[in-house]
């Protein structure tokens, strides 16, 4: 039986290269998985202290979840911008 040469642009693909390229992969899926959900928890209480205060001081509405994560999200950034600016000076 012959041998076939598969050309795979001068990168070893070994099983073990295969299995660590594959470890790596799912590491980062699960890292991403792991933090989305821990931003989805942390979403629970900002809602909640939400709509404990601010409706009944402002009158503003109350949020939803969806809305409370939204939320994070925006004040995520807008602290970032603030970082970045005083890292300017």
């Amino acid at each position: 039986m012959r041998d076939v040469w598969v050309d795979t642009g001068g990168i070893d693909m070994t099983e073990d290269k295969l299995a660590q390229a594959f470890a790596r992969w799912i590491i980062k899926i699960m890292f991403w998985v792991m933090l989305m959900g821990i931003n989805l928890v942390w979403a629970f209480p900002v809602k909640w202290c939400w709509n404990y205060v601010v409706p009944h001081l402002w009158g503003w509405p109350e949020l939803t979840w969806g809305q409370a994560w939204c939320f994070m999200f925006l004040v995520a950034q807008v602290k970032m911008v603030f970082l970045w600016c005083d890292h300017q000076k």
